[in-house]
C-alpha cells in the first residue's frame, strides 16, 4: 500500500489524519495549514439537505456562494501538501503535460478520498489553461467544485473559473483560466479568524496512532471509493471545513435576515431525528452520549447546565457553527423526549460560547 494511505493497525484510521489534523481538548479539530482550518465530521446528507433546502426556500441555487466560500479552503488545503519551493522557485511556470502532473494529482486525490470526499480522476490537462477532473461518489457538488478551484488556482498561480456537471452519477469539473473580476462576495465570504476558549477534555487514545480512538472505532474508511461510513447508522460522513459553511450562512443571513438561521435549525433538526432513529440508544442516556461525541467530531465542548423531562440548558464552548449546532441539539432533544423540541440560543463570551435553551 502507498505510504500515505497506510492505516493505524489498532483502530484503522488513515495515518494521514495524524499528520495533518490535531484534536484539541477544547472540542476542536484543527488542520496544520497556515490558516489553521477547523474541521468537523458531518453526515453528508445533512450538508446537502441544508444547501438544497435553502435554495428551495429562496428560489435560487446557492451553489455559487458555496463554491466561492470553499475556494479559499482549497487554497489552504493544498498549501499544506505542496512544498513551499513550488511557488518560491516558480515551478508552476515550467513546461509540463498530463504525464508530469498525474503522479502529484493522484497523491492529492488520495488525501481527498481520506476525508470522505469521493474518488477523483484526472481526465485532461493543459498547463495554466484548463484541467478536467471526474469525481466518483461526490459528497457535495458545491464544496468539491470550490475545493478543486482553489487547488487549481494555487498550483497554476492564476485566477480560474469552473464548469460543473453530473455525468452518470459522477461529478465532472472543468477548471479554466479567466480574467473576469471576482464577484463582490469574495471578501465577504472570507473565513473569520479562529479564536477559541481553552478546554479540558478526557478521551480514550488509540495506542497505535495516538489519535482519539472514537473516529477509528466509529467510522469505516473506503479509500478506494473516497467514502467514510458511520458503522452504527450506515450514514455517509465527511470531514469538512466549518469555516466555509459559516461564511455561507453568515452571508445569507445578512442578505435575508433571521429566516435563514430558523430554516437551518428546522432542516438540521429533521435530519438529526432521522439519523438518531436508526440508533438503539435513546432517552436521557442517549442524549448524553450524543453530547459526549460532539467534541470528538469537532463540534465544540458541551456542558449540561440543566436537564429534566421537559427542558434542558446546554452551554457549548467553541461551537463549530451556532445555527447548525442549534438544530443538532434540538434534534437530539426531540429524539430524547419523543416530541418536537424548540430552542432559543444566546451568545456568551463574545463568539466563544453559546447557551442553548431547549424545551
Amino acid at each position: 500500500m502507498k505510504r500515505h494511505l497506510r492505516r493505524c493497525k489498532e483502530c484503522g484510521i488513515p495515518l494521514a489524519y495524524a499528520r495533518y489534523l490535531r484534536w484539541y481538548p477544547n472540542g476542536t479539530i484543527i488542520g496544520i495549514d497556515r490558516g489553521r482550518t477547523r474541521l468537523a465530521f458531518l453526515e453528508t446528507e445533512l450538508i446537502n439537505s441544508i444547501i438544497e433546502g435553502i435554495s428551495d426556500f429562496i428560489g435560487l441555487d446557492i451553489q455559487p456562494v458555496v463554491v466561492e466560500a470553499e475556494r479559499r479552503i482549497g487554497h489552504r488545503f493544498i498549501e499544506t501538501i505542496v512544498p513551499s519551493a513550488y511557488i518560491k522557485l516558480g515551478v508552476y511556470r515550467m513546461p509540463r503535460d498530463i504525464s508530469v502532473i498525474e503522479p502529484p494529482s493522484r497523491y492529492i486525490f488520495d488525501h481527498v478520498a481520506g476525508l470522505g470526499y469521493g474518488r477523483f480522476f484526472l481526465l485532461s490537462y493543459k498547463r495554466r489553461r484548463r484541467m478536467t477532473v471526474l469525481c466518483r461518489n461526490p459528497y457535495c457538488d458545491g464544496m468539491l467544485i470550490g475545493d478543486s478551484l482553489g487547488v487549481w488556482e494555487f498550483l497554476e498561480q492564476k485566477q480560474g473559473a469552473y464548469q460543473g456537471e453530473r455525468e452518470n452519477g459522477m461529478l465532472r469539473i472543468t477548471l479554466m483560466e479567466t480574467r473576469e473580476p471576482r464577484p463582490h462576495l469574495e471578501e465577504r465570504l472570507a473565513p473569520s479568524a479562529p479564536v477559541y476558549m481553552p478546554g479540558k477534555l478526557d478521551y480514550r487514545i488509540c495506542p497505535g496512532c495516538r489519535l482519539p480512538a472514537f473516529p477509528g472505532h466509529t467510522y469505516e474508511w473506503d479509500l478506494e471509493e473516497g467514502i467514510i461510513t458511520d458503522r452504527r447508522t450506515s450514514m455517509r460522513m465527511a470531514c469538512v471545513p466549518t469555516a466555509s459553511l459559516d461564511a455561507v450562512f453568515r452571508e445569507l443571513e445578512e442578505e435575508l435576515g433571521q429566516e435563514i438561521p430558523r430554516l437551518i435549525n428546522d432542516l438540521t433538526k429533521r435530519e438529526v431525528c432521522e439519523f438518531l432513529s436508526s440508533l438503539s440508544g435513546g432517552g436521557e442516556e442517549g442524549f448524553r452520549e450524543q453530547l459526549r461525541e460532539m467534541p470528538l467530531r469537532g463540534f465544540g465542548n458541551p456542558f449540561i447546565e440543566r436537564l429534566d423531562s421537559s427542558s434542558c440548558v446546554v452551554r457549548v464552548e467553541n461551537p463549530f457553527s451556532p445555527a447548525l449546532l442549534e438544530g443538532i441539539l434540538c434534534g437530539a432533544a426531540s429524539h430524547m423526549w419523543g416530541r418536537e423540541a424548540l430552542c432559543r440560543s444566546e451568545r456568551q463570551h463574545g463568539a466563544f460560547a453559546w447557551r442553548y435553551h431547549i424545551s
